[in-house]
């Protein structure tokens, strides 16, 4: 939808889902083809990137516990009902974790600018990534391996591109460029009476309880494995408290 909107400098994003600056990069090239087309190859680019991040979280946990671990983790993922509902739709959360993990993976290669790349990326999709993202260059920045120049460049781009194209879209009204878009579904942790545990709980039912048993098996038994198993924890209460704050996400 803002492909198309953008693609006929007609950008509406007062009603509807939340602003996320990514998917334009894709979607709107992708209208050019019309609106079938453009709808479709959206989807195959979705559904690449759920196979994306399956192959990233493998090679992830490949270079930890070898090519066993990478396939017990690779079926965990592909089994789960996140993975299969998201990657069939065509959403972004797939997309999302095959950033990270790939981000992840660059990081161990040495090879920092991608992994930077690909960090913000994942932060043009969901502003849940923007504390870890911070903690990664201010450690970075300590270790001499980017500038404050780059930093703050980064972070002015980042900044941009989330407000002016909503704000834009919104007729550079703020209340409706930031206010609360459409409506919940009653399945969504909006509408409980503790968004906080609605969401904690939806996390549970979508990653499985044998993936949950496994995660804290090779926090357990890995230290490496542990780091991740924090950053997963603290990922689910800052989702948790964004609800319960009533935040969009």
């Amino acid at each position: 939808m803002w492909g198309r909107e953008i693609g006929s400098l007609d950008l509406d994003t007062s009603a509807g889902p939340s602003w996320k600056p990514l998917p334009v990069f894709l979607t709107t090239p992708f209208s050019a083809f019309g609106d079938e087309a453009g709808a479709w190859l959206w989807l195959a680019f979705a559904r690449f990137s759920a196979l994306a991040a399956v192959a990233g979280v493998a090679e992830l946990v490949r270079r930890e516990a070898g090519r066993g671990g990478a396939a017990l983790v690779a079926a965990l993922v592909v089994l789960s009902p996140w993975w299969f509902f998201n990657g069939t739709l065509g959403n972004s959360e797939p997309l999302l974790v095959a950033l990270i993990a790939w981000a992840a993976v660059a990081h161990r290669a040495d090879r920092v600018p991608l992994a930077l790349g690909l960090g913000f990326a994942a932060a043009l999709l969901r502003p849940e990534v923007w504390p870890f993202l911070l903690g990664y260059v201010v450690w970075l920045e300590r270790r001499g391996s980017v500038s404050r120049g780059t930093i703050a460049a980064g972070g002015v781009a980042l900044l941009a591109l989330w407000t002016l194209p909503d704000l834009a879209g919104s007729d550079w009204d703020v209340s409706r460029a930031f206010g609360e878009r459409g409506s919940d579904s009653t399945g969504e942790a909006a509408m409980a009476d503790v968004p906080f545990l609605a969401v904690l709980e939806d996390l549970l039912s979508q990653a499985t309880a044998p993936v949950v048993l496994a995660a804290a098996i090779a926090a357990f038994a890995l230290p490496a494995a542990r780091l991740w198993a924090g950053f997963g924890a603290a990922w689910a209460l800052l989702v948790a408290a964004m609800a319960q704050a009533g935040l969009p996400n």
